[in-house]
């Protein structure tokens, strides 16, 4: 379970930018966020937005990807030979050498391979596990613009030459498809079938933005759809697909549609608002939570996919000072999403929590920020303090003095008192905790069958109350039972 409201988290100002358009990429397990604005400087922030690294570029900012697993940012630039790769675990980049004019970069979704796309329709497939890198000559006679993997590791690209190729993992083209107009935002999908039409793998089907005009699909090499947009909604900004068969779409006037793919019902718009007065900048959807966040003039609003009603409550309002939003990202978890402005402002929302609690007698514990716990005293007046948290927690103990977060095998223990909230015990335990008790004294934590009951900070007594007497070393800490059964 988990509660929807968007509160704000933390800024990246533009000092990290400048004045400008920011590009983002949330890292897939949610621990980093990459920025790059104007001044290409890439910058990696933690989920507190606190600064790691910083990557200054030496030439102007194309592109970045995060790969599937998160062990490698690759970032593409102008004017250079080469694609930088930051390492998440070593904290560092280096220079992975291809040749002049890179244009394109896209991580496989299942795989270790990173296409790397040139000016002259050039491409090198880099395997991050072997660190072996294969150069394929000719692959399109042009610029290749844009491009995506499926979950069979099938690489789609797309060139100016208005041509799509398919290729296996190591490069082999298996197809090549013709477009009328540049295919961008190339991208997998899954059709809308029945049962009359038998099974279609999935992720087989092949879209792409036709000239932002339209969108052009293959189920096969030999099935082509075209969907053609009403000439008021203007170009096509982005679209994605989601669900059984659906995409939506939003254009450069301000609407946001959602279309049909099923093969009797073609493009036609199941749901269609005019979402801004001006313009559409971006979206972003989560499929944890259910939503897509759309931004455009000086708004970001929120839809539930359910329904497509929109969340007026938390529609974000964005000054002039503060700029148009340009750019959105919602981390993997939907916990935080994340919005980018014409100013250089990155500002990052805390979109969902999960819903930890905890009571004792007339106090409740309620997990209010990624790193912090609200306790409010039901009593008359009803009174509340916040702790912070050193750490995001799975699960949180009230007692009568003390507030224990945890996770995993480790916990954390607060002093719970008005003028006091310090940290005065961390552990670690000898399994995963499944449950645990306070009371004033001691705490109880069942791990792996055994309970470990052991004194809460004895060194430090509550303000106010008598020195405790010498405590003989059996009532410091005892295992029950005292051995495993």
């Amino acid at each position: 379970q988990s509660r929807s409201f968007m509160k704000e988290l933390f800024v990246c100002s533009s000092a990290f930018h400048s004045r400008g358009r920011v590009a983002l990429a949330w890292h897939p397990n949610g621990v980093y966020l990459a920025t790059c604005g104007a001044n290409n400087a890439v910058n990696i922030f933690n989920r507190e937005g606190k600064s790691v690294d910083t990557i200054q570029l030496q030439g102007p900012f194309i592109q970045m990807e995060w790969d599937k697993d998160g062990v490698y940012l690759a970032i593409l630039s102008q004017n250079t030979s080469s694609v930088t790769l930051w390492d998440s675990n070593a904290k560092r980049a280096s220079q992975l050498e291809c040749s002049k004019d890179l244009t394109f970069l896209c991580w496989s979704k299942t795989g270790p391979q990173l296409a790397i796309g040139t000016a002259k329709g050039n491409l090198f497939i880099f395997n991050k596990n072997t660190l072996r890198k294969q150069t394929l000559l000719g692959k399109h006679t042009k610029k290749i613009i844009s491009g995506s993997w499926n979950a069979a590791n099938v690489l789609a690209l797309g060139s100016e030459e208005n041509k799509i190729s398919l290729s296996n993992p190591d490069g082999t083209t298996l197809h090549t498809l013709s477009t009328e107009m540049t295919p961008f935002n190339i991208k997998f999908g899954d059709v809308k079938t029945d049962a009359s039409r038998g099974t279609v793998p999935p992720d087989s089907t092949v879209s792409c933005d036709s000239g932002h005009k339209g969108l052009v699909l293959f189920q096969d090499v030999q099935s082509e759809d075209s969907i053609h947009f009403h000439p008021q909604y203007g170009d096509l900004v982005t679209y994605c697909w989601f669900g059984d068969g659906y995409i939506m779409a939003g254009f450069e006037s301000g609407r946001f549609v959602v279309l049909s793919t099923h093969h009797t019902e073609i493009g036609k718009e199941v749901f269609g608002v005019n979402a801004f007065e001006n313009r559409f900048t971006d979206m972003a959807r989560s499929e944890v939570v259910q939503r897509v966040a759309l931004i455009g003039d000086y708004q970001l609003k929120m839809f539930a996919i359910n329904g497509w009603r929109e969340l007026e409550q938390e529609r974000v309002t964005f000054s002039v000072a503060a700029g148009k939003p340009t750019d959105i990202a919602w981390s993997c978890d939907g916990q935080i999403l994340t919005v980018a402005t014409n100013e250089g402002h990155v500002y990052s929302y805390l979109a969902r929590l999960p819903l930890l609690n905890t009571a004792y007698e007339g106090r409740i514990g309620l997990l209010s920020s990624l790193r912090e716990v609200t306790i409010t005293d039901l009593g008359t007046p009803p009174t509340a303090i916040t702790v912070p948290i050193n750490s995001e927690p799975a699960f949180v103990v009230l007692g009568p003095s003390h507030l224990a977060v945890g996770m995993n095998n480790r916990v954390w223990i607060h002093r719970a008192l008005p003028a006091d909230v310090s940290l005065v015990e961390e552990r670690e335990y000898m399994g995963s905790i499944t449950k645990m008790l306070l009371n004033e004294e001691y705490a109880a934590a069942l791990c792996e069958g055994r309970v470990l009951l052991h004194r809460i900070d004895p060194a430090r007594p509550v303000p106010g109350a008598p020195e405790p007497a010498a405590v003989p070393p059996e009532r410091q800490a005892r295992m029950f039972p005292e051995k495993p059964e």
